[in-house]
């Protein structure tokens, strides 16, 4: 783990929840407590509640890790995030220095437009960026029901006016096998023969965890994954990501799915593929969408 120079200090022992996905907590630390419960608690509010309660006394089953930092809260996912509570910081660290750049371009054009944490300090030898603390609240899906107007808003700026129309052949070499196979299956069981697909520039990481609320205001977090995708994908993550970890939220993710398509179109072809790219490998997830009929239910 990459320290940022600021954020260097003595040596703290942290609790670390998660495999792929890991939060760095210390298990004595109100404010390290209460991150990770509201992290974890937009997908699996149980989990994320006893968690936080009981860490302090799950010191045989929880791996520990010493880290040189005055940061309180360490969340390591796609780029690495150092939060000082004291300081009132949030610092990014980026794997790639191309994906600083891109988001640090999307915070300024949306500046005015889309509320972001105040950027306090941006070093690219470091690759990162640090921002105002702000004690967000992060809703679950079911929370998004009523604010979809807001969801499409935020989207419509970001994807602007520009459209390219693609070969379906080109786009499915840039996703993974699984996802190819799943796309290609589904095609040849519902007759769908397209030659083309309309591609949009979308966020590319568009769910709940990324719009946090503060002061009845919705911010929009991370544009490093900014890429062009078909038109409906933005969506379909935002609705269904949260239905990958908890089951429970699937009648939620397809109301808020359903409102969504009340206000934007789109065609068989794209939601076969949008679909499929979600989770490929998650068997209960894609049965739902079979058996919910998602694909061709327009």
């Amino acid at each position: 783990m990459k320290i940022p120079t600021e954020l260097a200090g003595p040596q703290k022992k942290f609790a670390v929840v998660g495999e792929t996905k890991k939060f760095y907590v210390l298990k004595k630390h109100k404010k390290s407590l209460k991150e990770l419960r509201k992290h974890i608690s937009v997908y699996q509010p149980l989990k994320g509640l006893l968690l936080s309660k009981s860490l302090r006394f799950l010191s045989l089953t929880i791996p520990y890790k010493i880290v040189d930092t005055t940061a309180d809260f360490i969340y390591e996912g796609n780029n690495t995030h150092f939060f000082d509570f004291e300081g009132k910081t949030v610092t990014t660290v980026f794997k790639d220095l191309n994906d600083m750049k891109q988001n640090a371009k999307w915070i300024k054009r949306l500046a005015g437009v889309i509320p972001y944490p105040t950027i306090l300090n941006k070093d690219n030898k470091q690759r990162s960026i640090t921002t105002k603390y702000i004690d967000f609240e992060f809703l679950p899906i079911k929370g998004f029901v009523g604010q979809t107007s807001e969801l499409l808003d935020m989207r419509r700026v970001i994807k602007g006016t520009k459209t390219a129309d693609v070969a379906v052949k080109k786009f499915l070499g840039t996703l993974q096998e699984s996802q190819r196979t799943l796309i290609k299956k589904r095609f040849k069981e519902r007759g769908i023969d397209v030659k083309k697909i309309k591609l949009v520039r979308s966020h590319g990481d568009f769910h709940p965890g990324k719009i946090p609320r503060y002061a009845a205001r919705f911010y929009l977090l991370d544009f490093d994954s900014i890429t062009h995708l078909p038109g409906i994908t933005d969506f379909i993550n935002f609705a269904f990501l949260p239905v990958h970890h908890n089951q429970s939220d699937a009648r939620w993710g397809q109301i808020v799915f359903e409102r969504f398509l009340e206000k934007e179109t789109t065609t068989p072809a794209e939601l076969v593929i949008s679909l499929s790219m979600l989770h490929p490998e998650n068997q209960k997830l894609q049965n739902f969408f079979e058996k919910k009929n998602l694909f061709m239910d327009l």
